[in-house]
C-alpha cells in the first residue's frame, strides 16, 4: 500500500483508492467486490437490461396469465420437481403430484 507520502511523488492520473489515501482500507476490497469487471462496456450493460426486461416480461405472463402474484406462483411450483432416472433400457420418472390449484394455473398459462 502506497503511503500518503509516496503518494505525492506517483504518476497523475491515479485514483485515491489506488494510492492509498482512503481513510477506510477495507473499502478498496468492497469497492471491487461490489461492481462487476466489465461494468463500462457496452455489450455487458446491454445483455444485462435484455435479461431484466425478459424476466418483467416472463413475470408478466405468469401474473395476467394466471391471476397470481409472482411470488405466489414460484412458492407454489418450486416444490414440484419431475426427475427421471435411466435404469439400463428403462426410464423411470419420479414426481410427486400437483395440487389442484396449481394444475390449474399451469394450463392457463400453457
Amino acid at each position: 500500500m502506497i503511503h500518503a507520502a509516496d503518494a505525492r511523488s506517483s504518476a497523475k492520473g491515479q485514483n485515491d483508492y489506488h494510492l492509498g489515501l482512503c481513510s477506510d482500507h477495507g473499502a478498496v476490497g468492497r469497492d471491487l467486490r461490489a461492481r462487476p469487471i466489465y461494468r463500462r462496456k457496452r455489450e455487458s450493460i446491454d445483455a444485462h437490461l435484455s435479461i431484466v426486461f425478459a424476466a418483467l416480461a416472463v413475470t408478466r405472463f405468469i401474473e395476467d396469465g394466471t391471476g397470481w402474484s409472482i411470488k405466489r406462483f414460484i412458492r407454489t411450483a418450486r416444490r414440484y420437481r419431475t426427475v427421471q432416472i435411466r435404469a439400463g433400457q428403462h426410464i423411470l420418472t419420479a414426481e410427486d403430484p400437483l395440487p389442484p390449484d396449481l394444475r390449474d394455473v399451469l394450463a392457463l398459462i400453457r
